[in-house]
């Protein structure tokens, strides 16, 4: 179930499988409009941008990119380092991420399936994560191989 918030990190590990990641990129760009307003960046702010591929053992299983205003990025390596963006923010800024408003949409992209050796759709959550305070941290394009990954949520008359 989706329903509850933990890392890709920990989504492998509780399916019995080791996780790695493999960054592909790293580097202070630019926000696009929509980083700055989820973000309330101001007009010389940076995003941290990472894309990294997350591993189950050997097999390629989430393509991600990730933003992060720069503003919470003391030492980079602490988020190219660590397999866990969540446990990168709570050790770097103290910030631990409460909840995510996510969407969730089929996705085909022949350059990401390429990269995680699948020709399935893939299952895109876009998810903006806020801290315990109700700021937004960290804006996460999560792709996922459909074959490996099968999400569900449970739903309640009310």
């Amino acid at each position: 179930g989706i329903e509850e918030l933990y890392s890709v990190t920990e989504m492998i590990a509780r399916a019995g499988m080791i996780p790695t990641s493999e960054v592909l990129s790293s580097e202070m760009v630019q926000p696009t409009e929509r980083d700055r307003e989820r973000f309330q960046l101001g007009p010389d702010e940076l995003v941290y941008r990472i894309e990294r591929i997350r591993l189950a053992g050997d097999v390629p299983v989430v393509y991600c990119i990730d933003k992060i205003p720069s503003h919470y990025i003391k030492n980079e390596e602490q988020f190219t380092s660590s397999t866990s963006l969540f446990d990168a923010l709570e050790k770097e800024l103290g910030r631990r991420v409460t909840h995510a408003v996510t969407h969730i949409e089929p996705r085909i992209d022949p350059k990401i399936a390429e990269q995680l050796h699948t020709d399935q759709p893939l299952l895109a959550l876009r998810q903006t994560h806020y801290d315990e305070l109700d700021r937004s941290v960290l804006f996460s394009a999560n792709y996922f191989r459909a074959d490996k990954f099968d999400f569900h949520v449970i739903r309640k008359r009310v």
